[in-house]
């Protein structure tokens, strides 16, 4: 929401977060994306990012944005927990009531 960009690095660290996550969590160590883009200009050597996610990956886009596999995205999750998830979703659908129907938490719900 700031007027300063927001540097490329945190890009690379979100997108291998959430990768690193995504792999951990879905018990999927060798989970790739299926395309990542950055909307800054290529750096002189892509090589390591290609090695790192795995796929293509774009410079100059539109926006910045990783794409997974739908199979990726909708596989069960083999650690969860239908307990533990109904009560997550309980507290957040009474958190949910408390704040307006416009808050970007109730977008993200």
């Amino acid at each position: 929401g700031g007027a300063r960009a927001v540097p490329q690095a945190r890009y690379d660290f979100t997108w291998n977060l959430l990768l690193a996550t995504l792999r951990f969590v879905g018990s999927k160590p060798d989970l790739k994306p299926a395309l990542v883009e950055y909307a800054y200009p290529a750096p002189l050597d892509t090589a390591p990012y290609v090695r790192k996610y795995g796929c293509p990956v774009r410079f100059g886009a539109p926006a910045n944005a990783v794409e997974f596999a739908n199979a990726d995205i909708t596989a069960p999750i083999p650690t969860a927990n239908p307990l533990a998830a109904e009560g997550l979703f309980r507290l957040l659908d009474e958190r949910l009531a408390q704040a307006e129907r416009t808050s970007v938490a109730a977008r993200v719900r």
